[in-house]
């Protein structure tokens, strides 16, 4: 008991991770460690943990909506907070629940599973949001509006990493990148089970007028990318913005012509970051 009263960071993990979190009835073994500031949990949740101290909360294995609930209802000076393990409740039964939504106003980084939880909260300061499952184009979770209402209440967001299919990167710059006006970090893995199919609609996306303050692209997938619209994109941000200063691409073919690969290497020599498949 002297030893969790002096410590301020603390991980507990199961050897084995089971499809929901092992609730731990810690008996109160969390009571004197008034100090503690950042907890990680791997495969078990513990609810007597006193979630007001902490400043960090990761939590990776299914929790039931009551327990994810009270985290968020103590956890009001949490400045960091990931939920990966999402929640044991079916995704089409939390979009119709009429929950009161609760304010962080000290959070600045959130990694959850899927959209559905933040239905539930609002996050005004927000600086890095991640998402590890979304689909977008589910018209009976509708999770493309869930993603917008919470984005139109987080102005400051800054750094944003989603996990698509590839048929739903129309849907981002539909309207969710009207909702954050001060992104600088765009990151997409993009899932395509049957292919790779092509992608490069992204960079016509974002030939529009949109995220003026973008500065990096990360892509990541099983997915086609061609070097002409990617050219026509960094060029025309390059006239609208700052323009993009860091491009990653991780894919299975990238299509480029020899005239492409030479507009390309102009710009690295002035200034680009270009990386291809680690080239």
């Amino acid at each position: 008991m002297e030893v969790m009263g002096c410590l301020e960071s603390v991980e507990f993990k199961l050897s084995s991770k089971f499809y929901a979190a092992w609730v731990w009835d810690s008996q109160s073994i969390f009571e004197p460690a008034l100090n503690l500031q950042e907890v990680d949990m791997v495969g078990l949740w513990a609810r007597d943990l006193l979630c007001g101290c902490l400043t960090s909360l990761s939590v990776d294995g299914k929790l039931g909506l009551v327990d994810a609930m009270s985290l968020l209802r103590d956890g009001h000076q949490f400045h960091e907070l990931a939920m990966l393990g999402g929640l044991l409740e079916d995704t089409e039964q939390l979009h119709h629940l009429q929950l009161d939504v609760l304010v962080h106003p000290a959070l600045r980084v959130l990694q959850i599973h899927k959209p559905a939880i933040l239905k539930f909260f609002c996050v005004p300061s927000l600086i890095e949001l991640e998402i590890v499952q979304c689909i977008l184009w589910d018209p009976y979770t509708n999770e493309f509006a869930t993603i917008a209402t919470f984005l139109s209440h987080s102005p400051a967001l800054q750094i944003i990493t989603m996990t698509v299919d590839w048929f739903d990167l129309g849907h981002i710059t539909d309207d969710v990148t009207s909702q954050m006006p001060q992104l600088q970090c765009l990151r997409l893995k993009v899932r395509c089970d049957d292919g790779p199919e092509d992608a490069s609609c992204i960079f016509v996306d974002l030939t529009l007028d949109v995220l003026p303050k973008l500065v990096e692209l990360a892509i990541d997938g099983n997915i086609t990318l061609r070097a002409e619209k990617l050219a026509v994109m960094l060029n025309h941000r390059s006239m609208i913005g700052p323009g993009l200063q860091h491009v990653s691409l991780r894919c299975t073919s990238f299509l480029a012509s020899d005239i492409e690969c030479e507009v390309l290497q102009q710009m690295i020599e002035d200034g680009l970051e270009l990386d291809i498949n680690g080239k």
